[in-house]
């Protein structure tokens, strides 16, 4: 079986294939499409389109085409964040620090007063706004860490930082 890999699907390849537009692959075991380019590294959410006998098909067995999954390919977290920006064009489009990191819950304002007897005894001192899940009960405040995070997003274009 001749199998022909196009753009940067060559360079998924595992390291024998690698840069490779055409594979042989041996035939030696019943395998399906999916499971053959799996072995040869790709994963098989970053192929678009399976052309056999000049016919588009589908990995799906119902043959319907769901829109895959991406596959980032940055290994540093700053430069995934803008991989991921620059390939969706959702630049201005996201709201940090506006749902809970434990379980994606929406954060809403809070009194310090309210949740005074949850916080740490240095928080209480220092702090004075809060957020709270709405899903969780957890909670945030503004500590140094927020202004090194909103940096690193106004790299990426205009968002809404919550106060």
């Amino acid at each position: 079986m001749i199998i022909n890999f196009w753009g940067n699907l060559k360079e998924l390849l595992w390291p024998p294939f690698r840069g490779q537009k055409r594979v042989e692959y041996d035939l030696t075991r019943q395998a399906s499409v999916k499971d053959i380019i799996e072995a040869l590294g790709v994963p098989h959410t970053e192929v678009g389109r399976l052309i056999v006998a000049g016919q588009e098909i589908s990995f799906s067995p119902c043959g319907c085409n769901d829109p895959n999954p991406y596959l980032v390919r940055e290994i540093y977290p700053e430069r995934q964040l803008a991989e991921i920006v620059h390939l969706f064009g959702i630049k201005g489009q996201f709201k940090p620090l506006s749902r809970c990191l434990r379980c994606n819950g929406l954060l809403q304002p809070v009194g310090k007063e309210e949740i005074i007897e949850q916080l740490e005894p240095l928080t209480k001192k220092y702090y004075d706004s809060f957020r709270q899940c709405l899903g969780c009960g957890k909670i945030y405040w503004p500590g140094t860490h927020r202004d090194k995070m909103l940096l690193v997003l106004n790299r990426y274009g205009d968002y809404h930082a919550l106060d």
